[in-house]
């Protein structure tokens, strides 16, 4: 996460040097599409995504198929802007996610697949991510909490002219967030939050968003 070109060479390199279809590859498919997803390599990330899910299914390995599942939605909503086939991913996850009683897994589709409804129903992408927060909190997952306030904040932000109950979703989402320095998350809670300070103290918002740009340097 903290190098995603190196990380994703390495991946490829296992791949390519390790062919046996076990456990392990799933796990390094589900790396490299993950940091395919990253750098915006959508066809990359499909391709491994793809071969990760029929293999694990092939395996019996229902936790990993429910992440390959879960990172094809996010390709697929993310990157390739592509909201059906998201959905039926990020469902698919939820669902195994369920049945192998992986709490954080579900809790992290559930989110997302409640993201997937921002432009039209944003009623129900509320009550997901809300779901998904409850699950975080019961687990004391910061990262999960910090990305759930994030989610809100974006879903409260554009259904209200409320802006305070905007900016404590991103606040907490900055809160939670601020020890998981490696990731895209708290850059984006941030310039989300330099977003709603800018209407009213522009040179606070810009010291925000100069800080989410120096975590992404």
């Amino acid at each position: 996460l903290l190098g995603v070109a190196d990380g994703r060479r390495l991946a490829q390199l296992l791949l390519e040097r390790c062919p046996v279809r076990d456990r392990e590859r799933v796990e390094v498919q589900i790396l490299f599409g993950s940091l395919a997803m990253l750098a915006a390599d959508a066809e990359a990330a499909r391709r491994a995504l793809a071969e990760a899910q029929e293999l694990s299914a092939e395996l019996g390995e229902q936790a990993l198929e429910g992440w390959a599942h879960f990172f094809l939605g996010l390709t697929e909503s993310l990157v390739g802007g592509r909201i059906e086939p998201a959905r039926d991913h990020l469902a698919a996850a939820r669902a195994l996610h369920a049945e192998t009683g992986v709490r954080s897994g579900w809790a992290r589709a559930t989110a997302n697949l409640g993201l997937t409804f921002l432009a039209n129903d944003p009623d129900r992408a509320r009550e997901l991510v809300e779901e998904a927060l409850a699950v975080d909190v019961a687990e004391n997952d910061e990262w999960g909490q910090g990305h759930c306030h994030l989610y809100l904040g974006i879903i409260v932000e554009a259904t209200t002219t409320d802006p305070e109950v905007v900016t404590s979703h991103y606040r907490e989402a900055v809160d939670r967030l601020r020890r998981f320095r490696g990731g895209p998350l708290l850059p984006a809670a941030l310039i989300e939050l330099a977003g709603v300070l800018v209407r009213r103290d522009p040179a606070r918002a810009f010291r925000v968003l100069a800080a989410a740009y120096a975590l992404r340097d």
